[in-house]
């Protein structure tokens, strides 16, 4: 999670764009569980509001 907090905000700082990928299994946002929750430490790492998402 410190890399992927690392490497957003780095790009964020230098005006880069970013997005995350997962091909496989994880590192996904969402949970590889049967009710695909969402990660809360990926989210937390991608700057994404974790109570909006739980809404």
């Amino acid at each position: 999670m410190r890399w992927l907090t690392d490497v957003r905000t780095t790009a964020e700082r230098h005006g880069f764009g970013w997005a995350l990928w997962d091909y496989t299994q994880g590192f996904g946002l969402l949970s590889d569980n049967a009710e695909r929750t969402v990660d809360v430490e990926t989210a937390r790492a991608l700057g994404l509001d974790i109570d909006a998402l739980r809404r």
